[in-house]
């Protein structure tokens, strides 16, 4: 799987390669039973959202990294 943006939150916490890219930005979303609400939502939509406090600068960062992971 590679990550892209309309990768859904939930696909990005089975993996836990892609899991700890997302953690690092927004640390202890792995293990916050809350996060598991957002599971259906594509990167595209959270990145959208101002309720989940991820600016641009921070999402291009993290598209940086999944892109760095390749097919995982």
């Amino acid at each position: 799987m590679k990550v892209t943006t309309a990768t859904t939150l939930g696909e990005i916490m089975q993996n836990p390669k892609t899991a700890a890219v997302f953690d690092k930005f927004k640390p202890g979303s792995s293990t916050n039973p809350l996060t598991k609400l957002g599971y259906s939502y594509t990167l595209e939509k959270l990145f959208s959202m101002k309720q989940a406090k991820i600016p641009p600068e921070m999402s291009q960062a993290m598209m940086t990294e999944f892109e760095a992971l390749g097919d995982v």
